[in-house]
């Protein structure tokens, strides 16, 4: 992100780094504010390019960014794309915190105020390369720098659970045909009124059950909560009876399997009428939670 910045009394724009170690300027952006250079020794290193000796120090340079002032060094050394960069030093001295999502560089120092970002100067923006085009986009001892980029992938389509997708084949009549789409303006006729007072009422009816036919297998489901237990008895996937009741203070106790076994218990004992003696194969069913 880049600031404005006064240097030795001239304006420019810099760029904040928060992992560069030092305060980094280019030759012709010192010979323009008129630095006064310290021959020091040592050097740069960019990722993927071998390391550049500095140039020079220039040393206790007056600095400042809206109401924050202070003297800085800056180490000159060759760069390509930015002529001004203000790294850790800066953040140190100054207690600063760049803060992307508001735009803005809050210096939390003695002389605390808020920075306004500006934009990047036209033209220096170089050629990106993603990560399957750096193998071969690299030319040879040219500096380099990796951005990791979030990549947001389409949804795999779930399966839908038997359980749901025969509820939404008997009242695919009554469904509507698509998905609610985003921003769309949101309509309520007496068409959808008609549809949603029937699935309400076929929720709240209670279904015809089916005479038992001791020939045909009878099919057991069983489910338990925390406060109450049921199964319902089929054949063909028809209701052939129902059965319920409240757990007490000491079966609300129990673990989740000895509540599910409970709800098997009860409903064989209510509906041995018809399981027992019968020639027909029973099947019984638990949703128990693992």
């Amino acid at each position: 992100m880049y600031v404005e910045v006064l240097v030795n009394g001239r304006r420019g724009n810099a760029m904040i780094d928060t992992r560069a170690t030092h305060n980094f300027i280019s030759q012709g952006e010192a010979r323009r504010l008129g630095l006064k250079l310290i021959q020091e020794g040592g050097s740069m290193k960019a990722v993927n390019s071998a390391a550049k000796p500095v140039h020079g120090v220039a040393r206790n340079i007056p600095t400042k960014l809206g109401d924050w002032s202070r003297n800085l060094d800056f180490a000159v050394a060759t760069m390509d794309d930015f002529n001004l960069v203000l790294g850790m030093d800066f953040l140190r001295a100054s207690k600063a915190v760049p803060m992307p999502h508001l735009r803005s560089v809050l210096v939390a120092g003695q002389q605390s105020c808020l920075l306004k970002t500006c934009k990047m100067r036209k033209g220096s923006k170089g050629p990106l390369l993603s990560a399957m085009q750096l193998k071969k986009g690299l030319k040879r001892n040219e500096p380099t720098f990796l951005a990791t980029l979030s990549v947001k992938e389409d949804e795999a389509p779930h399966e839908i659970p038997a359980a749901l997708d025969k509820i939404l084949t008997e009242f695919e009549d009554l469904l509507p045909k698509e998905l609610p789409k985003k921003d769309r303006r949101w309509e309520w006729s007496e068409k959808q009124q008609k549809a949603f007072q029937e699935l309400k009422d076929s929720v709240m009816r209670e279904p015809v059950l089916a005479l038992p036919n001791p020939n045909k297998p009878f099919e057991v489901e069983t489910d338990a909560s925390d406060f109450a237990l049921g199964g319902v008895l089929l054949q063909d996937g028809h209701p052939i009876a129902f059965e319920s009741r409240k757990l007490n203070s000491a079966e609300r106790k129990y673990a989740t399997q000895e509540k599910e076994l409970l709800a098997i218990v009860h409903c064989l004992r209510g509906w041995r009428h018809y399981l027992l003696g019968s020639k027909s194969r029973q099947h019984i069913t638990s949703s128990a939670e693992t």
